[in-house]
Parts: structure tokens; C-alpha cells; sequence
């Protein structure tokens, strides 16, 4: 029977993809590189110190002298909206899992500050009843590590729950722990998510299957 699901945050909840490949591209250039969207597509699913260590393979400038920079364009020069780009079909399949009586979770490999801070500017709060940062666990994705102990704080066994994820690396780690997964659909970043058993391009066909 299934108890919970759990999401991802990033390219799943919320179109954050799409806004930091196009930050990424300004910041390469204004760094002199000449960059398009799909050089960074790599970074999908990476963790921050993956994420800097392409952009810093790609700039070819040592990382001490662009990081401020990097780091301003994102807090300072343009930050993230998250309200903006929240997917159209999120509180709608949210709002319909809850009342089928099924938790909702989001784990993500992003810090706990930026989860609160996206649950509370979208509006999540009465939907969401757990969520898990990739910064308190010993390996991030693809690791099964976030997963294991999601179902562990939840009390719940592997058939009991359900994940959805964008990005190959997410895929993988939930299917390392055991755990069905599904997919929004990402054909835009050429993802592969053959290891989903069912590929979304609106999450509200979720509904459906649960």
C-alpha cells in the first residue's frame, strides 16, 4: 500500500533548471567564455561542488577568481524566484495526493535553507509533511543515502512509497534504494530516464496511477 511520496525539488517541483542554466550562461560570459544552455546541461543533478568544478573545467579560470561573482549573481544580482517558476501542475497533484491520504515528501540535494525557503514562497506548507536535504547525509545522489533514510524518519518499507525525479542521478539513487520512480518529463536537457517506470509530462497524470 502506498503511504508516501517523495519528491525532488529541483527540475521536478520547481522550472530551477531552466533559470540556472540561463545564469550560467551569463556569468560565462561576462567571464570572457563563450557559453550556450547545453554546455551546463551536465550540471542537472549535480551537486554544488560537481556543479563548480565544470563550471570551473568550462570558464578555465581558477575558481578563486570567479566564485564571488558566481555566488552574487545568484543572491544579489538575480535571485531566484521560486513562486515564478513553480510548475503549473504542482499544487493541483499535491493538493489530490493529500486527499487520497498519502504523505508528501521532498528530498533534495539542495541546502535546507533554499527547501524551507521554496516550501514557504510556493505555498507548500499544508501539503508537505517531510523534507530532507542531501546536506545531512554521508553521500548524495546518485547515492541511495537520502532515500534510505527518508524512509527510515517515515517509517516506511521501500514498497511503501513512491519517488519522482527528473534528473539520472535522482533516478538512481531511488532505484538503489529499492523504491519505484517516476519522472517529469526532461527531454528539453536530454536526460536519460530510462530508469523511471513512467515518464510525465504533466504531474497531475500521477494521480492516476496511486
Amino acid at each position: 500500500m502506498l503511504k508516501a511520496i517523495l519528491f525532488d525539488l529541483d527540475g521536478t517541483l520547481v522550472n530551477s533548471e531552466d533559470y540556472y542554466m540561463k545564469s550560467m550562461v551569463k556569468i560565462a560570459k561576462s567571464l570572457g567564455a563563450d557559453a550556450k544552455e547545453s554546455d551546463f546541461h551536465i550540471c542537472i543533478g549535480k551537486d554544488m561542488d560537481e556543479t563548480y568544478r565544470i563550471f570551473e573545467d568550462f570558464v578555465k579560470k581558477p575558481k578563486d577568481t570567479w566564485i564571488k561573482q558566481y555566488n552574487d549573481y545568484f543572491s544579489k544580482v538575480d535571485p531566484i524566484n521560486f513562486k515564478e517558476l513553480l510548475f503549473d501542475d504542482v499544487i493541483d497533484t499535491l493538493k489530490g495526493i493529500k486527499e487520497k491520504g498519502i504523505k508528501v515528501g521532498i528530498c533534495s540535494m539542495s541546502p535546507t535553507s533554499y527547501i524551507e525557503k521554496c516550501v514557504k514562497e510556493c505555498g507548500f506548507d499544508e501539503y508537505v509533511d517531510y523534507y530532507i536535504s542531501g546536506e545531512t547525509c554521508k553521500n548524495n545522489k546518485p547515492a541511495p543515502d537520502i532515500y534510505l533514510k527518508a524512509l527510515n524518519d517515515l517509517n516506511l518499507k521501500a514498497d511503501e512509497a513512491l519517488v519522482v525525479e527528473d534528473a539520472t542521478t535522482g533516478l538512481l539513487s531511488a532505484k538503489t534504494a529499492g523504491i519505484k520512480v517516476v519522472a517529469r518529463d526532461d527531454s528539453r536537457f536530454n536526460v536519460d530516464q530510462s530508469l523511471a517506470f513512467k515518464v510525465f509530462k504533466d504531474l497531475r497524470k500521477l494521480l492516476t496511477i496511486i
